[in-house]
């Protein structure tokens, strides 16, 4: 996954049961305020899972 200049993001929970998307760039653990992501230059958005996890999926 990627933003959309290509740079590495990653996204977690912000708490061990879920409560919360939140993203971060691979290269430097920056914070990334988007959950707008790109998998092979397909936008997708990243959104907590019903019981926790991330999921991504195509827009």
């Amino acid at each position: 996954m990627t933003d959309e200049e290509g740079r590495p993001v990653d996204f977690f929970n912000v708490a061990m049961f879920g409560h919360g998307c939140q993203g971060a760039y691979k290269d430097t653990g920056e914070s990334y305020t988007s959950t707008i992501c790109y998998i092979q230059g397909i936008p997708c958005v990243a959104a907590e899972h019903h019981f926790g996890g991330i999921v991504v999926e195509g827009v």
